[in-house]
């Protein structure tokens, strides 16, 4: 941790391609590199799955970090490859992780938890990628904040949640936790196309968030959110 911080950060990587859906990893890699953040939560992330590239492999190594992939689709169960989901990024060691299934109606969705050796003591670092349908988003916030509660210790949350901040559904997290924009006065939008406020990061509320912006990327069809949190 820098000067008693942890940075945090989630990125939908829109499966390695930009909003015109041209191969962009690269300059994913290089945004994810610039924000020097600890634990980095992504979304959309691919595994040989249209391609032969291992796209969690690709940028763990560009950017230093520990790596752990879940899929939430898997065109080949058991085999290494065709894989599609979610993957933690992290400073410092995972000492494990697991994938959880989360209520869906259509598109396979989960909640990757992983737990983290971090300088100020071991938390639970989650990400997720919600449905696009309410009734969907609500059964999977149920599950989410069950799943979440039931880890012992502090714990922060971060993804495409695919619904703005004033939306009924995702009432039960705004409650139990802080978004970071939230506490730090802010609404910029994370989803450009749309002009809509669909990424975020939950922290404890005992915990202060120093700072939080959405960085100015191109490289995806989101841009990602960082914060600066100091674990209470």
């Amino acid at each position: 941790m820098r000067d008693g911080f942890l940075r945090a950060m989630t990125y939908n990587i829109h499966g390695g391609r930009d909003p015109l859906n041209r191969p962009s990893l690269d300059g994913i890699a290089a945004t994810i590199k610039a924000a020097e953040a600890d634990l980095i939560g992504l979304q959309e992330v691919e595994r040989r799955f249209r391609g032969r590239t291992d796209q969690a492999a690709l940028l763990a190594a560009a950017v230093g970090r520990e790596l752990r992939f879940a899929p939430a689709l898997d065109r080949t169960p058991g085999e290494p490859g065709g894989a599609f989901g979610l993957a933690v990024l992290s400073r410092w060691p995972i000492l494990r992780g697991s994938s959880h299934p989360l209520p869906s109606a259509g598109e396979p969705r989960i909640l990757l938890s992983t737990l983290i050796a971090a300088p100020c003591g071991s938390l639970h670092f989650f990400t997720c990628h919600l449905g696009l349908s309410r009734d969907e988003r609500r059964d999977q916030v149920e599950a989410i904040v069950r799943l979440v509660e039931g880890f012992p210790g502090p714990a922060v949350l971060a993804g495409d949640f695919n619904a703005p901040p004033e939306a009924a559904e995702l009432a039960p997290l705004f409650t139990r936790w802080q978004e970071v924009q939230t506490a730090c006065g802010l609404n910029e939008a994370t989803f450009p196309a749309a002009a809509a406020r669909i990424d975020f990061i939950f922290c404890p509320r005992s915990w202060r968030v120093l700072r939080a912006a959405v960085l100015p990327s191109p490289a995806s069809d989101h841009r990602p959110v960082a914060a600066d949190l100091v674990p209470a």
